[in-house]
């Protein structure tokens, strides 16, 4: 419990922070519409989740269980094969869509237009001013 109140003190206080800067680390205004802020608190979940299967749940079975090393390292095998899977899977389901966004507003790769995309400025508040590699390719310097 004191954890849990320790971090909802570091998270409001992050809050104040950021509310004070002109390009905080995390804008929290994209987290005024539904799909960035259902993106972020997916992505916090599915961090905890593999941070509780990688690093708790073998320290929980070989302390408490008295399981082996090897044995954990057995039994944890199948997730990293699904992971790795699932990264290819999901990288080709990605090309096949051509680089589609929500089905709607298509992507041009690099090079193919010289003019920004009509929704730039909401990317640029979504990433924060953080240097990105694809945002970085994909749009021409201003």
């Amino acid at each position: 419990m004191l954890f849990l109140l320790f971090g909802g003190g570091l998270l409001a206080g992050y809050v104040g922070w950021a509310a004070r800067r002109a390009h905080p680390v995390v804008d929290l205004a994209m987290l005024r519409t539904a799909q960035p802020a259902l993106a972020l608190g997916l992505s916090v979940l599915a961090s905890t989740v593999t941070f509780a299967v990688v690093f708790l749940l073998p320290v929980f079975t070989e302390a408490v269980q008295g399981r082996s090393a090897f044995g954990m390292g057995l039994a944890l095998l199948p997730q990293g094969i699904i992971t790795v899977l699932g990264t290819v899977l999901a990288g080709r389901f990605v090309d096949r869509r051509r680089g589609s966004y929500n089905g709607r507003h298509r992507l041009r790769p690099a090079g193919r237009n010289d003019r920004r995309p009509a929704n730039a400025d909401r990317v640029d508040t979504a990433v924060s001013h953080c240097w990105n590699p694809l945002r970085a390719r994909s749009l021409p310097a201003s």
